[in-house]
């Protein structure tokens, strides 16, 4: 395995081979330009104070412009060089010590676009910043990763049987005033109240996990490093590489999931809402959960320990 360098390291490379040369044309072209004569005539002349003026600006323009171009065509070169050949838990920390020495811009800055990429650079360069904006995206939403051993290989929870049964109760308590309204109600107006109750009743609970308690023992959540799988009508399976972010919202008492979409037509992220009043665990250890299982994902796949 090729041994990765280190961010200093990249950085003096990146100093010598950008930075260095562009410092060169950029003192080195006017320093001839004041040596005008000696450089570049067998006959020295005598040139009027203006001229020697115009030509040391004219040059100082040049060198700028040159030493630009040489910087739009080096920089995307020696990045992708330096996120090759350095780990890729370090590339966010190589990215801002870029913008310190003054080698890169800060990522988003107008003046980054002046950057001169072929289609290969563009590719592999959109790659290295999705990597690291996914990262600071993740870390944000579930903070940096803290092993926990306690924690298994694979975790899952089942049903609440008590609040599932309390939940049970109450939906058919509900439909059958719904239906009673249907059956015994004289008025039109109830009637149609106590259909819509059923239809109500009928749309909210096709996917409730109520239902399994009628059944053996089924997961409803199983979280382990490579995913999060949701018990619906049956079981639905997320990569952490999908998932955005999982969220717990006090209003609403509801977990929430934001699912990246593939299809490109639909909106970019979906929002999975899970009701864990009915699962046998409490908001806070089940973010933690699955903050450690994120993060033995990420490890291995976002920030591999290269």
């Amino acid at each position: 395995m090729q041994k990765k360098k280190s961010i200093k390291s990249a950085i003096f490379w990146g100093q010598a081979f950008v930075n260095m040369p562009i410092l060169a044309i950029i003192f080195g072209l006017p320093s001839l330009a004041v040596k005008f004569e000696d450089f570049f005539l067998e006959q020295p002349f005598d040139l009027s104070t203006f001229w020697r003026v115009i030509i040391f600006f004219s040059v100082c323009i040049i060198s700028i412009l040159l030493a630009w171009l040489y910087w739009s065509l080096a920089i995307p070169k020696w990045r992708k060089w330096a996120y090759k050949n350095v780990a890729k838990k370090d590339w966010e920390a190589l990215m801002w010590a870029a913008v310190d020495a003054n080698l890169t811009w800060t990522p988003g800055h107008p003046l980054e676009a002046t950057e001169i990429r072929n289609e290969e650079d563009k590719g592999e360069i959109t790659s290295f910043y999705k990597h690291i904006s996914k990262k600071i995206r993740r870390e944000k939403a579930v903070g940096s990763y803290s092993e926990d051993k306690e924690i298994p290989i694979e975790t899952r929870y089942f049903l609440n049987k008590k609040r599932a049964w309390i939940e049970l109760i109450a939906i058919v308590f509900i439909a059958l005033i719904g239906l009673g309204n249907i059956i015994i109600a004289p008025q039109i107006v109830l009637k149609l109240i106590g259909a819509g109750i059923i239809g109500y009743l009928i749309y909210d609970i096709k996917d409730s996990p109520v239902w399994d308690i009628l059944k053996k023992d089924e997961a409803q959540i199983i979280l382990n490093e490579k995913g999060l799988s949701i018990k619906k009508k049956n079981l639905s399976f997320y990569s952490w590489r999908q998932i955005e972010f999982i969220d717990w919202e006090e209003e609403e008492k509801k977990m929430i999931v934001c699912i990246e979409n593939k299809d490109q037509k639909e909106e970019e992220f979906s929002k999975i809402p899970i009701k864990l009043e009915l699962i046998d665990v409490h908001p806070r250890e089940f973010l933690k959960c699955a903050k450690v299982y994120i993060g033995r994902h990420d490890r291995n796949n976002l920030a591999p320990l290269n």
